[in-house]
């Protein structure tokens, strides 16, 4: 009986032996979660259009392959990989005109299909472009999407219906996205109840959305667009709608929109959770009119492309957490330096600098080649500093916590207290500081700080109606004045303030080109 009993607790302990040695790697790999591979806005412009035509003809499919093509080992190997598209999908209806003086985008169906090959599994879509060929192209978007399996985030039946977050698996667990735009460059009706909308920002929308996603996910995600520029640090907006999402449960924000890569942030959250913050992630497929040469600038660049890939462990707590975040990083340019011995085409496309690097290594093609390894290798350290660079956000002041939460950027609610005093130099018309080189339409400098305190002003008292006055030089063509005074209305309506309030006027010409702003109720 005692030596049955001895066998019996050997046995037992023999299984119990197994049991464990089977099970630890399962919880090793458990305390691994899965990696998300987080990349920027993917803008389909005119350029990418030139090139395909000219390179491939009516086959967009292997040239957008190729564009795409250095991105695809980062975006393949996450889990769980998501792009901006900041471009409708399907026919191109609307163009770039006087009433609308921002691109305006689209893209063939094609290029759902190249992202997909790429390893992409989801798109956002909440985006200032996401109207760009009116609400027919954002549901033609959808439609696209729906067809590629790709999962459009940020975009709906309604508003109420974009905000919500979509779950998504990745190696067994639940990972829950929310997307959201500050703002967008074209207005739609509301009349209409069957247009999809994509989903604004604002306080109550991104904090309801949030925890309801957080009830049922492992992890959650959000995703915000910024419309305004990002200088030295975010603006109190941003800094604002990202602590809601960290407060209401976010593990992760990630941000893309000002089209250049910036630092990285941490919020200490009211439960003391630390959420990271990408403020953005720049641009991963786009072709901005910026010179090569700034390669060796050591500033970022619209031209330089993050894959950030965010590593996930479990917690304590039994949820997903951030374990770390490194980042993949390329340079938007043309594969035809002396390094490349038999580019395939000229089309622009991110170049991983790590590639780059080898190609230069194994080219051993002299000093000009040396200086591009130097740059590209001071880049790469530039870029995942960025990712490194944790300055944390200080906490809401009482003035920022009380803000009231704009359901719409372009439209903020009307104030109920005295409305502000107009200061006198904009009520008799202030000369902005916009410089124009001679004969164009773009601006070659901007004293933004003074576009701000105008763009605040108006959102301050929706009462306030602005006339722009434009007068040219005498030596510059006709017309000249008045697309000006488009452009200096685009760049303080992109702040918020809506562009119908604004009256639009030439003057004749003068010995210098000016450009002057009156503001009256």
């Amino acid at each position: 009986m005692y030596r049955r009993g001895v066998r019996a607790l050997a046995c037992r302990a023999v299984v119990l032996a197994a049991l464990v040695l089977a099970l630890a790697p399962v919880r090793a790999q458990d305390a691994d979660g899965p990696e998300l591979a987080l990349g920027g806005d993917v803008i389909f412009d005119g350029h990418i259009t030139y090139a395909i035509e000219r390179f491939f003809g009516d086959a967009p499919g292997p040239a957008l392959r190729e564009l795409l093509a250095e991105t695809t080992p980062a975006l393949s190997r996450a889990d769980l990989a998501i792009v901006n598209l900041e471009t409708p999908v399907g026919p191109r209806t609307h163009e770039r005109g006087p009433e609308h003086d921002a691109p305006t985008f689209a893209a063939p169906p094609e290029l759902l299909d190249a992202l997909a090959q790429a390893g992409v599994d989801a798109l956002t879509v909440a985006n200032n472009h996401a109207y760009d060929q009116g609400v027919a192209g954002l549901a033609s978007t959808l439609e696209h999407t729906a067809r590629a399996r790709l999962p459009a985030i940020g975009a709906g039946r309604d508003l109420d219906d974009a905000a919500r977050a979509i779950v998504l698996d990745a190696r067994g667990h639940r990972i829950a996205i929310a997307a959201f735009s500050e703002g967008t460059n074209r207005r739609v009706r509301d009349g209409d109840p069957d247009a999809p909308r994509i989903a604004i920002a604002s306080d109550e929308r991104i904090d309801a959305s949030v925890r309801a996603a957080r009830r049922d996910a492992d992890f959650v995600v959000v995703s915000l667009h910024w419309t305004s520029p990002l200088d030295d640090r975010p603006t109190r907006t941003m800094q604002r709608f990202a602590r809601v999402a960290a407060d209401a449960g976010a593990d992760l924000v990630y941000a893309h929109g000002p089209h250049q890569p910036a630092p990285a942030g941490r919020i200490t959250t009211s439960d003391g959770r630390v959420v990271p913050v990408l403020w953005s992630l720049g641009n991963l497929v786009a072709v901005m009119d910026v010179d090569d040469d700034r390669v060796h600038a050591p500033e970022p660049s619209v031209r330089d492309a993050i894959v950030a890939r965010v590593r996930t462990r479990r917690s304590d707590h039994g949820r997903l957490e951030v374990a770390s975040i490194a980042s993949d990083a390329y340079w938007i340019a043309t594969p035809q330096r002396a390094w490349w011995s038999d580019p395939t085409s000229a089309m622009v496309r991110p170049l991983s600098l790590r590639a780059e690097l080898a190609r230069i290594a194994r080219a051993a093609c002299g000093p000009r080649c040396d200086r591009y390894a130097a740059s590209y290798r001071a880049r790469e350290r530039m870029l995942a500093s960025l990712l490194g660079a944790e300055t944390p956000v200080e906490s809401a002041s009482p003035e920022l916590a009380s803000t009231t939460p704009i359901a719409r950027p372009r439209s903020a609610p009307r104030i109920e207290h005295e409305p502000p005093t107009i200061p006198p130099e904009l009520a008799r018309g202030v000369a902005l500081r916009i410089e124009f080189p001679h004969d164009g339409a773009v601006e070659s400098s901007v004293d933004r700080a003074q576009i701000r305190a105008i763009a605040d002003l108006l959102l301050a008292d929706r009462s306030l109606r602005v006339e722009i006055v434009a007068r040219p030089a005498r030596t510059e063509r006709a017309g000249i004045a008045l697309q000006r005074a488009h452009r200096a209305r685009g760049l303080v309506a992109i702040l918020g303030p809506s562009r119908a309030r604004f009256t639009l006027r030439d003057a004749p010409p003068a010995a210098t080109a000016s450009i002057t702003l009156r503001v009256s109720r």
